[in-house]
């Protein structure tokens, strides 16, 4: 499968490809169809990726889905409906569309990144001054599972020493 992938696209699919912990405490069945999956979903959801961050955000999106299902039932609808909740509008339009789900936050990387959406941009919505101040001696909020939001060639360049 590997064979026709773009950069980003194998960049995405090895990232999922490469975490061990994502289908930790289910059966070798159900760790492989979850696996098989989010890899096909990670390809097809990167295949008119322009950028590392976009690739990023469907990667992040995709092995929260499958963590979220192998916490539940280890179904891969299960995953996909995590997937839809978890994706951001402008990653895949056509799979939020056709779940009718909506859009749900943006990915962990967006926090650590500054990075924002087309749509939040042309808002006018900064996300540098907000609305209500925060006390000062109360930190900015990073994501628990920190090395989710590193940029995929780090972790590739990680995994391959």
């Amino acid at each position: 499968m590997t064979h026709h992938l773009t950069p980003l696209q194998q960049l995405a699919v090895e990232a999922i490809q490469e975490d061990e912990r994502l289908t930790a405490g289910l059966d070798d069945a159900q760790a492989g169809e979850l696996l098989r999956w989010a890899t096909a979903r990670a390809a097809e959801l990167t295949r008119d990726a322009t950028d590392e961050a976009a690739a990023e955000a469907v990667a992040q999106a995709i092995r929260s889905a499958v963590r979220v299902a192998a916490r539940a039932d280890g179904a891969v609808a299960t995953a996909e409906q995590a997937l839809a909740k978890a994706l951001p509008a402008a990653a895949a339009p056509a799979l939020t569309a056709s779940l009718t789900l909506g859009v749900t936050e943006p990915p962990a990387a967006s926090l650590i990144t500054g990075t924002e959406s087309a749509a939040e941009a042309s808002s006018g919505v900064s996300h540098d001054t907000p609305a209500t101040s925060p006390s000062p001696s109360r930190p900015a909020r990073l994501p628990s599972r920190w090395p989710e939001a590193l940029p995929l060639s780090l972790l590739a360049h990680l995994g391959r020493r």
